[in-house]
């Protein structure tokens, strides 16, 4: 089979591919929809990149500088992923426009002078190196619950920079009139891309939760609550203790490692409890302590909301909102002006 056919045939599998995934993060039962909506648009813009590419010699409409506008969408991958990492961790993102001003200078710009390679790419280049670093700085000092997230985000973010630090640098040599090099780092870039499908892939199949509010079911090998040990059982008792009477919520800095710590267990077998006893994670079991808290105390008019999430563990107003909203259906203000 002549290569250029089996190049064609590979991208519109990934057309394809791409678009099923961005709709079905959208579409699915009980799942984040707000949060994989950023996602969403991301894949659907690599989609239609490589839709353009693969359609070049038959313009839309015969007209090139049309067919080709979507080009000035690369401005809006860094902004997405910084929009999606956000909405992982809970915070909100004031005066999202500003993140899409370059979008759309070069928009405009596009309109009056058309696609220039040599210009939009170095741009764009430095704009994904800032996001990346500024992303990577807030994946890095989130304090995870689970692994897993931390890994899928960071792997997201530098595997998708890998790529186009090979495109930017074959369109480099290519411009410094060295075009067998520009070939094999070309080629280098649709081998990491290869392996960026994959990955994106091996997530979206393996690890749901990072895309729906689900829970697997345990194997036959775990055991069921009825035939819990005497051990875990009073170990249950003490962590219900410590939330209920001791409040130990309430400190920003309990996590995994020190609640298990405290228990005297390892961090797997911690999880593994709290999932199969409060049928959550511990982080929702941390947010739900806290919101119950903060539900009692804004019943109090001598708390402002500042001093209310910060009594009950949290570090910012954003996280705070987010978590009440989602566990009361309303924001913290509206609970308190119904009181």
């Amino acid at each position: 089979m002549d290569t250029s056919i089996s190049f064609t045939i590979v991208q519109s599998l990934l057309v394809f591919t791409l678009l099923v995934l961005a709709l079905l993060l959208l579409l699915l039962p009980q799942g984040k929809r707000s949060q994989n909506l950023p996602l969403s648009v991301f894949l659907g813009i690599i989609s239609l990149h490589i839709l353009i590419d693969l359609t070049i010699n038959q313009p839309i409409f015969n007209n090139i500088r049309i067919h080709l506008f979507p080009s000035v969408f690369i401005f809006l991958y860094a902004p997405l992923l910084f929009f999606y990492t956000n909405k992982c961790i809970n915070n909100v993102v004031q005066q999202k426009w500003r993140h899409l001003a370059l979008f759309l200078i070069f928009g405009i710009y596009y309109w009056v002078d058309g696609f220039s390679s040599m210009l939009y790419f170095p741009v764009y280049g430095i704009q994904y190196l800032i996001y990346g670093i500024w992303i990577s700085h807030l994946i890095r000092k989130h304090k995870w619950d689970k692994a897993i997230n931390k890994i899928w985000l960071l792997f997201l973010v530098y595997s998708f920079g890998l790529i186009w630090f090979f495109v930017l640098l074959a369109n480099g040599f290519s411009w410094g009139g060295l075009p067998y090099w520009a070939d094999q780092l070309e080629l280098i870039s649709y081998l990491v891309a290869t392996l960026f499908f994959v990955g994106l892939l091996y997530f979206m199949m393996s690890r749901p939760s990072l895309f729906m509010n689900v829970r697997i079911s345990t194997s036959n090998q775990d055991r069921a609550p009825e035939n819990v040990s005497d051990i875990e059982r009073k170990r249950i008792r003490k962590i219900r203790l410590l939330f209920e009477e001791e409040k130990i919520f309430k400190n920003p800095d309990l996590n995994r490692t020190a609640l298990a710590d405290r228990l005297g267990i390892n961090q797997q077998q911690l999880s593994k409890e709290i999932n199969q006893h409060f049928k959550m994670n511990l982080s929702e079991l941390l947010n739900f302590y806290r919101i119950k808290e903060a539900q009692a105390l804004l019943k109090n008019k001598n708390y402002n909301i500042k001093e209310v999430y910060y009594e009950v563990g949290y570090n910012s107003r954003s996280a705070f909102n987010n978590a009440f909203k989602k566990i009361v259906k309303k924001t913290p203000t509206q609970f308190r002006n119904e009181e």
